[in-house]
Protein backbone atom coordinates (compact mmCIF):
# COMPACT_ATOMS: atom_id res chain seq x y z
CA UNK A 1 0.00 0.00 0.00
CA UNK A 2 1.32 3.36 -0.82
CA UNK A 3 1.18 6.88 0.73
CA UNK A 4 2.52 9.91 1.48
CA UNK A 5 4.40 11.92 3.96
CA UNK A 6 5.11 15.50 4.07
CA UNK A 7 8.10 16.93 5.44
CA UNK A 8 8.90 20.29 6.64
CA UNK A 9 12.72 20.87 5.56
CA UNK A 10 14.27 23.79 4.13
CA UNK A 11 17.70 21.57 3.59
CA UNK A 12 16.36 18.00 2.28
CA UNK A 13 18.47 16.72 5.08
CA UNK A 14 17.02 17.65 8.76
CA UNK A 15 13.98 18.03 9.62
CA UNK A 16 14.18 21.65 10.54
CA UNK A 17 10.97 23.52 10.12
CA UNK A 18 7.87 24.10 12.23
CA UNK A 19 4.60 23.41 10.38
CA UNK A 20 2.97 27.15 10.64
CA UNK A 21 6.64 28.31 9.82
CA UNK A 22 7.33 26.01 7.01
CA UNK A 23 7.59 27.63 3.04
CA UNK A 24 7.31 24.54 1.64
CA UNK A 25 7.05 20.96 2.35
CA UNK A 26 8.76 18.09 0.70
CA UNK A 27 6.34 15.19 -0.11
CA UNK A 28 7.74 11.27 0.18
CA UNK A 29 5.90 8.19 -1.51
CA UNK A 30 6.14 5.52 0.97
CA UNK A 31 5.77 1.47 0.17
CA UNK A 32 6.52 -1.20 2.39
CA UNK A 33 10.02 -0.46 4.00
CA UNK A 34 10.72 2.02 1.10
CA UNK A 35 10.70 5.76 0.32
CA UNK A 36 11.46 8.35 -1.96
CA UNK A 37 11.02 12.03 -2.91
CA UNK A 38 7.99 12.60 -5.06
CA UNK A 39 7.47 16.78 -4.54
CA UNK A 40 8.14 19.78 -3.15
CA UNK A 41 4.92 21.72 -2.32
CA UNK A 42 5.31 25.45 -2.03
CA UNK A 43 3.05 27.13 0.69
CA UNK A 44 1.35 30.19 -0.73
CA UNK A 45 -0.07 31.93 2.46
CA UNK A 46 1.44 34.85 1.97
CA UNK A 47 4.14 35.55 5.24
CA UNK A 48 1.88 38.67 6.80
CA UNK A 49 -0.90 36.25 6.81
CA UNK A 50 1.09 33.37 8.80
CA UNK A 51 2.24 35.75 11.56
CA UNK A 52 -0.83 37.23 11.60
CA UNK A 53 -2.75 33.67 12.53
CA UNK A 54 -0.17 33.10 14.89
CA UNK A 55 -0.87 33.34 18.50
CA UNK A 56 2.51 32.76 19.69
CA UNK A 57 3.21 28.43 19.40
CA UNK A 58 5.04 28.60 16.37
CA UNK A 59 7.66 31.16 18.57
CA UNK A 60 7.83 29.60 21.35
CA UNK A 61 4.86 31.36 23.20
CA UNK A 62 1.85 30.00 24.45
CA UNK A 63 1.41 26.62 22.86
CA UNK A 64 -1.35 27.93 21.14
CA UNK A 65 0.48 27.14 17.69
CA UNK A 66 -0.89 29.43 14.43
CA UNK A 67 -4.64 29.38 13.72
CA UNK A 68 -7.26 31.04 11.25
CA UNK A 69 -7.56 30.80 7.71
CA UNK A 70 -3.60 30.61 6.34
CA UNK A 71 -3.25 27.33 8.20
CA UNK A 72 -6.74 25.68 7.18
CA UNK A 73 -4.85 26.53 3.86
CA UNK A 74 -1.67 25.20 4.75
CA UNK A 75 -3.19 21.96 6.12
CA UNK A 76 -4.96 21.55 3.04
CA UNK A 77 -1.52 21.58 1.20
CA UNK A 78 -1.32 18.38 3.25
CA UNK A 79 -4.08 16.75 3.29
CA UNK A 80 -3.51 13.87 1.17
CA UNK A 81 -0.88 12.75 3.19
CA UNK A 82 -1.19 9.83 6.00
CA UNK A 83 1.60 11.85 7.92
CA UNK A 84 3.20 15.28 8.79
CA UNK A 85 6.62 15.40 10.23
CA UNK A 86 7.81 19.36 11.44
CA UNK A 87 10.73 20.40 14.70
CA UNK A 88 7.12 21.87 15.62
CA UNK A 89 3.16 21.31 15.05
CA UNK A 90 0.90 23.60 17.42
CA UNK A 91 -2.27 22.95 18.44
CA UNK A 92 -4.45 24.41 16.61
CA UNK A 93 -2.65 22.91 13.65
CA UNK A 94 -2.58 19.26 15.07
CA UNK A 95 -6.13 19.75 15.67
CA UNK A 96 -7.07 19.98 12.18
CA UNK A 97 -4.35 17.35 10.72
CA UNK A 98 -6.07 14.95 13.30
CA UNK A 99 -9.16 15.43 12.09
CA UNK A 100 -8.41 14.64 8.68
CA UNK A 101 -6.60 11.41 10.35
CA UNK A 102 -3.57 12.42 9.76
CA UNK A 103 -0.68 11.48 12.08
CA UNK A 104 1.87 14.12 13.51
CA UNK A 105 5.69 13.90 14.54
CA UNK A 106 7.54 16.53 16.16
CA UNK A 107 10.97 15.96 15.61
CA UNK A 108 14.15 17.30 15.64
CA UNK A 109 16.50 14.82 13.63
CA UNK A 110 17.70 14.06 9.79
CA UNK A 111 14.93 13.46 7.48
CA UNK A 112 16.22 9.69 6.68
CA UNK A 113 15.96 8.96 10.14
CA UNK A 114 12.24 9.80 10.54
CA UNK A 115 11.43 8.27 7.56
CA UNK A 116 12.77 5.24 8.01
CA UNK A 117 11.17 5.32 11.47
CA UNK A 118 8.06 6.07 10.01
CA UNK A 119 7.77 3.68 7.57
CA UNK A 120 8.89 0.87 9.77
CA UNK A 121 6.07 1.87 12.20
CA UNK A 122 3.14 1.95 9.72
CA UNK A 123 5.09 -1.07 8.02
CA UNK A 124 4.19 -3.07 11.52
CA UNK A 125 1.07 -1.89 11.63
CA UNK A 126 -0.35 -2.73 8.47
CA UNK A 127 1.06 -6.13 8.18
CA UNK A 128 -0.26 -7.14 11.32
CA UNK A 129 -3.82 -5.51 10.29
CA UNK A 130 -3.46 -7.60 7.15
CA UNK A 131 -2.95 -10.54 8.77
CA UNK A 132 -5.45 -9.95 10.99
CA UNK A 133 -8.29 -9.82 8.15
CA UNK A 134 -6.97 -12.97 6.63
CA UNK A 135 -7.27 -14.92 9.51
CA UNK A 136 -10.31 -13.67 10.41
CA UNK A 137 -11.69 -14.16 6.90
CA UNK A 138 -10.21 -17.99 6.20
CA UNK A 139 -13.40 -20.12 5.95
CA UNK A 140 -13.94 -22.86 7.79
CA UNK A 141 -14.16 -26.53 6.34
CA UNK A 142 -16.98 -28.44 7.80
Amino acid sequence: MSYLIAVATSDNQNVNQHFGGAESFKIYSAENLDFQLLEERKVTVAKSEKQQGCQGGCQGGDGGGCSGGSMTEIVGLVADCRAVVATKIGRNARQQLEAKAISVFDVDVSVNEALSKIVGYYYKIDNRKFRSIMNNSVPTQD
